[in-house]
């Protein structure tokens, strides 16, 4: 009889909920583990209830190096199965410091994937500038999904 092995995103369920279990200690972890984030690949990290989001292998084109960190925030209520997450995440332009903004949202598992979205107003530059001109619910950087299951 052939053995049958879970697949990519079920072991990436499995480690995060494993990981979301442990202490502090045990959580931490070199490089955290793997989602993906529109084209880039991301880092998760949490501590008791505290969750960071860093850039692992960012896509080409980005304004980010590896290690930056895209979001900072905890675990509000719930489980880190099905939760509330709040805190700052940032949007990045070249030549630019980071402009952080208050986000919420939530984790939850969603069969073979953990799912992180977050969302809210998003800081807008003036074109050619650095300089905010405005906060958006509807830009790109509104509304962000993080999500478990890439294959490296």
């Amino acid at each position: 009889m052939a053995r049958r092995y879970p697949s990519p995103p079920q072991v990436a369920v499995a480690c995060l909920t494993i990981m979301f279990a442990m202490t502090p200690a045990e959580a931490e972890s070199p490089d955290g583990l793997k989602f993906h984030h529109g084209g880039s690949v991301m880092s998760v990290r949490t501590s008791g209830t505290a969750l960071t989001i860093h850039y692992a292998r960012p896509r080409s084109g980005l304004a980010v190096t590896k290690g930056t960190r895209l979001f900072t925030g905890a675990l509000t209520a719930g489980t880190w199965e099905d939760g509330k997450i709040e805190g700052k995440a940032a949007v990045f332009s070249k030549g630019c410091k980071s402009a952080p903004y208050t986000v919420s949202g939530t984790i939850r598992d969603e069969g073979p994937n953990i799912v992180i979205e977050l969302s809210g107003a998003a800081p807008v530059r003036a074109p050619g500038s650095c300089s905010v001109t405005r906060y958006s619910t509807s830009s790109s950087n509104s509304h962000l999904v993080i999500e478990s299951g890439i294959d490296e």
